[in-house]
């Protein structure tokens, strides 16, 4: 069956390519807690191409507990991805992913595009110019010249402290939050999202 025939969501416009984001309910027992790296290797498996093309992809929920996560009836994830790359996507409805040492299997549930949001928060956002350890303040620092290099004219909260494991290494970010943004700034973040690893769900921008 041919999915993207089913999803009129995904209609090409010819003035330019917009972006979507979408949701996949994730069966299966449970994966580590700190899956990105795994999670992406997984879908580049299911997808070569996404190993080339610009797309985001959201971690998966669910119950946390000593370092893992189990899987409820909730549990979801997301992925963010220009309309050419999302049509793609939606068609591995129903694939086994091998995230880590478990499998998931992923549902399609349904796609929609950007739309602004005052309010969005990232789990971690990461400054590939550190290495090893890094301490608010100098994240503070590096969070300030992105913001002034795009021209978002709005500071974050900063939370916690979280990490992000690539292979054998850790890498450390922190939790951003930002209130009261400009439609064309929330638009924005959500869109390129800041810092590095992407593909990996750090510095992907949410709702709610």
């Amino acid at each position: 069956m041919d999915k993207s025939a089913a999803l009129p969501f995904l209609t090409p416009r010819v003035d330019s390519e917009p972006w979507y984001t979408l949701t996949w309910r994730v069966d299966g027992d449970r994966v580590r807690a700190d899956h990105g790296y795994s999670l992406y290797g997984a879908l580049v498996d299911a997808l070569p191409i996404l190993k080339t093309v610009d797309w985001q992809m959201g971690t998966i929920n669910g119950a946390y507990a000593h370092g893992w996560l189990s899987l409820t009836p909730e549990s979801t994830m997301a992925v963010r991805a220009p309309l050419s790359i999302a049509t793609r996507l939606s068609q591995l409805d129903g694939h086994h992913l091998r995230v880590g040492r478990g499998t998931v299997r992923i549902h399609f549930v349904e796609g929609a595009p950007l739309e602004p949001h005052p309010d969005l928060t990232a789990r971690i956002v990461i400054f590939k110019r550190h290495h090893g350890d890094i301490g608010e303040y100098q994240f503070g620092v590096s969070m300030g010249r992105a913001l002034e290099r795009h021209g978002i004219q709005r500071w974050p909260d900063i939370g916690k402290r979280m990490t992000l494991r690539v292979r054998d290494v850790a890498v450390v970010g922190y939790e951003v939050t930002f209130s009261n943004l400009l439609p064309d700034h929330s638009l924005w973040l959500q869109r390129h999202g800041l810092g590095s690893k992407r593909k990996m769900g750090a510095g992907v921008f949410c709702h709610g």
